[in-house]
């Protein structure tokens, strides 16, 4: 039993988990993890994806608000 956990916890590591729960989905290895992202896992299952159009349109835009040091 040891072993099995030894071995299942290094092909964890090796696909690139590192939190639990961690959930893989799809022919890709797309991983989700941690409890406050079972939402978006259950979205992604039900076949939605990430509009990666949209996505590079919201990450171009300059902040709102710049934290000064």
């Amino acid at each position: 039993m040891k072993q099995a956990l030894a071995d299942a916890t290094a092909q964890a590591a090796a696909d690139g988990v590192f939190g639990v729960p961690a959930f893989r989905i799809g022919g890709d290895a797309e991983l989700f993890w941690g409890a406050d992202r079972v939402y978006a896992l259950l979205w992604r299952l039900q076949g939605h994806g990430i509009d990666e159009a949209a996505l590079e349109d919201v990450l171009a835009r300059p902040p709102l608000a710049v934290r000064k040091t």
